[in-house]
């Protein structure tokens, strides 16, 4: 059985300007996705190509091209779901 996925997840700055950075408290294994959707279910990022199945402990998202308002961080790892919403303000 994989352990399960209990990292606390904290997006900075909230609000975001141009950049958000996402740091977990413990290295996060077995990373299958992160997506950023905005509130109405578009996604609008798919960060996951580069990372699917690695040990992460932090990453960084461009959030340049993003209108302001809120959106949500979709993170899944050992078959587990966390959501982080988070604010963009230009």
């Amino acid at each position: 059985m994989e352990e399960s996925f209990t990292a606390k997840v904290d997006v900075y700055p909230n609000p975001v300007t141009d950049r958000a950075v996402v740091k977990f408290d413990r290295a996060v294994n077995n990373v299958k996705s992160i997506a950023v959707y905005s509130v109405d279910g578009q996604k609008v990022a798919d960060i996951s190509t580069d990372i699917a199945g690695n040990s992460l402990d932090q990453i960084s998202i461009d959030c340049t091209e993003f209108v302001a308002g809120t959106y949500v961080l979709n993170l899944v790892a050992n078959d587990t779901m966390q959501t982080i919403p988070f604010v963009v303000a230009k």
